[in-house]
C-alpha cells in the first residue's frame, strides 16, 4: 500500500469524513511532497500535510504553511509521536523557505497541546449576529443583480480575482491561488453550502458563501464593494432563506473569535520584516532561544535601521524570547484573519 493510501486510511479512521470529501482532498490537494509522516511496524502511524499559502503581513506577502490533517493511529497515541511529527514538519518548512506555520485546533484543549510546540493564538475572525429585528439600510441600486454561482462548473473567470483582491487588501490575511479557490468552493458545495454574487452590470461587486442550518443562516464569508451590494445581499438572504438569524463571519465586524494558532518558522526572516515595519533608529538586540525543532532560530539578532542581521554578541542589553514569545511580539494585537479557506 502506498504512503498516500495509508495516510488516507489513517485520516478516515481518525476523522470519519465522507468519501466525497476524501476524494476531493486526496485527489486535488494531497501530495507526498507536502506530507510528513512517521512509520512504525511497517505502516504509517502519524501524519500531517504542510499546505503552502501566501499571506499578507504588514503590507508584504510572506510564505507560510497550513498544517492539515494532523492525526495519529489510536493504538500509537500517548507516546509523543505528534510532537515528533510537528518538529519534523517545522524543520521541513524551514528548509522549504516558509516563514510561518498555521493550524486550527479541532478542540479547545488542543490550544494548550500545540502551545508546547511553539504555537500561540495567532488567527482571528469576527462573527456578527443579525436577527429579524435588525433592519437593512435601503441603499439599493437598480443595476444590481444577485446570481447563484454553480459550483459544479468551472467558476466564472471574474470570481477568483474578486476574492483575491479583497483578501489581498487586508493587512493580515491568508491568500489563495485560483486552483485553491476551486478546491475550497467544491468542498463548500459538498457541505451543502451555496455561493452568491452581486453583479453591477458585468462587474462583481459582492460575494458571499451561505449555509442554511435549520432556521438559521451562516454567512461564512461576505465581501462587498460598498454598502449597497452588502445590504442587497442581506435583504436577499432574508427573503430567500427565510432565516430567523444570520451569523456573518468577517475580518473586522462583530464579536472577536480566536480561531487558529501560529508558529514562527524562520525567526530571522520574521524579525527582518518586523525591523522594516518599525524601522527604529535605536539599535535593538533580540535573542531567540529554546527552539528545540529548528536550531537555526536560536541566535542573537540586531535590528537597526529597518534591517536585521545575526551577530555574535550584543553591544548593549538584549531582550530574550522563546519562539512563541517572538510570535506574540511580532503580532502585538494584530492577529491575521483566517478566512473560509482553511477549516
Amino acid at each position: 500500500m502506498s504512503v498516500k493510501e495509508q495516510v488516507r486510511r489513517l485520516w478516515k479512521e481518525c476523522f470519519g469524513d465522507s468519501e466525497e470529501f476524501m476524494d476531493l482532498y486526496f485527489g486535488r490537494r494531497y501530495t507526498d511532497e507536502i506530507n510528513t509522516c512517521l512509520e512504525e511496524d511497517g505502516k504509517v502511524v502519524s501524519a500531517l500535510q504542510r499546505i503552502p499559502y501566501p499571506m499578507t503581513c504588514y503590507g508584504e506577502v510572506i510564505p507560510m504553511a497550513y498544517i492539515s490533517g494532523a492525526c495519529t493511529d489510536v493504538a500509537y497515541r500517548g507516546r509523543g509521536l505528534m510532537k515528533r511529527l510537528l518538529a519534523s514538519a517545522h524543520r521541513r518548512m524551514y528548509e522549504e523557505g516558509k516563514w510561518l506555520a498555521g493550524l486550527i485546533p479541532a478542540e479547545e484543549w488542543l490550544f494548550g497541546y500545540y502551545a508546547r510546540s511553539g504555537y500561540v493564538p495567532g488567527f482571528q475572525q469576527h462573527v456578527k449576529l443579525l436577527t429579524g429585528g435588525c433592519k437593512s439600510v435601503d441603499n439599493s441600486n437598480s443595476s444590481l443583480e444577485i446570481k447563484k454561482i454553480d459550483l459544479c462548473k468551472t467558476l466564472p473567470e471574474e470570481i477568483c480575482p474578486y476574492l483575491y483582491e479583497h483578501l489581498r487588501s487586508l493587512p493580515f490575511s491568508v491568500l489563495h491561488t485560483e486552483e485553491d479557490f476551486q478546491i475550497v468552493l467544491s468542498d463548500w458545495s459538498l457541505n451543502g453550502g451555496e455561493v452568491w454574487a452581486v453583479y453591477d452590470g458585468k462587474k462583481v461587486s459582492g460575494l458571499a458563501l451561505c449555509l442554511k442550518r435549520d432556521t438559521d443562516l451562516l454567512v461564512r464569508e461576505m465581501f462587498a464593494s460598498g454598502t449597497g451590494p452588502r445590504e442587497a445581499l442581506l435583504r436577499f438572504f432574508r427573503l430567500h432563506y427565510r432565516a430567523g438569524e444570520m451569523r456573518i463571519v468577517s475580518p473586522s465586524e462583530g464579536e472577536l473569535r480566536v480561531y487558529g494558532m501560529a508558529r514562527i518558522i524562520n525567526a530571522e526572516q520574521m524579525l527582518s520584516l518586523y525591523a522594516r515595519v518599525h524601522c527604529d533608529d535605536v539599535p535593538r538586540f533580540i535573542k531567540v532561544e529554546g527552539d528545540e525543532a529548528i536550531a537555526a532560530n536560536n541566535a542573537l539578532f540586531l535590528l537597526e535601521g529597518g534591517a536585521c542581521r545575526r551577530v555574535d554578541e550584543a553591544g548593549q542589553d538584549f531582550s530574550a524570547y522563546t519562539i512563541s514569545g517572538l510570535a506574540r511580539l511580532f503580532f502585538e494585537g494584530h492577529l491575521p484573519y483566517m478566512n473560509l479557506m482553511l477549516d
